[in-house]
Order: structure tokens, then sequence, then C-alpha cells
């Protein structure tokens, strides 16, 4: 077992991927944006020269938001507790979001509707909002993070009457500082 001393606590890898299998994943919500500490001890063997710390970032973000799902937190917790929540506040929504100074830089797949699979492997079912790429598209392109409501209302139509919705999204981000002409529709 191999514990990681943080911000004054010890937390055990025991269930994570160890160094030998490839690494360690160390959550960022761990970490601080300065004077982080983190000591990793080998049970067996292991050159501590040999470690090396390695930033990860996302380039393909996905989404996939029912219309039985939740609304936000936030539309929950009112500053005024006697607020009424109206049935209209109450949609679901998509929020996609890229790293820090990274935006969308194209929307790879999107239906709203009854898609199938799962990130990277998406595919249409057989209820699609033919409406679904135009509206991502315009909600989220070139931006660092966007939110889509889970309704017939924001997609034009109900293109399947009785049959509850999801929306499934897979996008690409990309660092702002590229070229923002190069963004793709």
């Amino acid at each position: 077992m191999a514990p990681m001393i943080c911000h004054q606590k010890i937390f055990h890898f025991s269930n994570l991927k160890g160094w030998r299998n490839g690494g360690y994943h160390i959550p960022r919500s761990w970490l601080q944006a300065s004077d982080n500490l983190l000591v990793i001890f080998e049970e067996t063997g292991g050159n501590p020269f040999d470690v090396s710390i390695k930033l990860r970032s996302a380039h393909i973000i996905c989404g996939q938001v029912s219309e039985s799902h939740y609304p936000p937190l936030w539309k929950w917790s009112q500053s005024d507790f006697n607020a009424s929540i109206l049935i209209n506040d109450t949609t679901p929504e998509l929020h996609l979001r890229c790293d820090d100074e990274h935006v969308i830089a194209s929307i790879k797949f999107a239906s709203y509707g009854t898609p199938q699979g799962s990130c990277q492997k998406f595919s249409k079912g057989n209820c699609h909002a033919s409406s679904s790429f135009s509206v991502v598209s315009e909600a989220c392109l070139g931006r660092n993070s966007c939110y889509i409501g889970i309704s017939n209302t924001a997609f034009g139509s109900d293109p399947c009457r009785g049959i509850v919705k999801t929306l499934a999204v897979e996008a690409r981000c990309m660092s702002s500082s590229n070229n923002v002409g190069a963004l793709q529709l």
C-alpha cells in the first residue's frame, strides 16, 4: 500500500492503479495551486529518480443527461428559502467544461432522443432530434464551458412522444491560444 501525504492528510492508494501498473492518478481536488507535498512509498524496489509527474488534460469531453435527471443543484439553492421553484426552472441541464485555457473546438457527436453507447462510442438511437448538432454547436463552440437544457423546447420539438429523451454529446477541446479560426463546425 502506497500512502500519499497531502495537506497534512495521508491517502492510501490501495484501490488505485499503482506505479508498476502505469502510474498513480492524483485527483486535482486533492491539490492546492502550489506548495503541495507528495510522498510515495513503494513497497518493493523502485528508483525515486525514475518518478516523473505529468499533467494530463482531457481533450475529449462527453456528457449524457436525461429528461428524468434532476435539475442542477444551483437551481434548488435559492438565497430566499421561501421562494418557490417554477416547473420551468426544473429542467435538467447537460454541462460541458474544458480544462482552463481551453475551449470547445468541435462537436463530434450530439443526439437528443434515445442515443446509445458511451463516451467515444455514442450512436444515434431510434429517436433523434435533427436539430441536436446545431443546438449543441451554437451553445458550446468556442466556449470554455456550456449548458444545454434537456427539453423538447430547447430542441424545437418532441422527436418521439411518450419516450424519455436523453442528450448525449462528445466534444473536443483545444487550447484557446491556438488559432480560433481553426474551430471546426
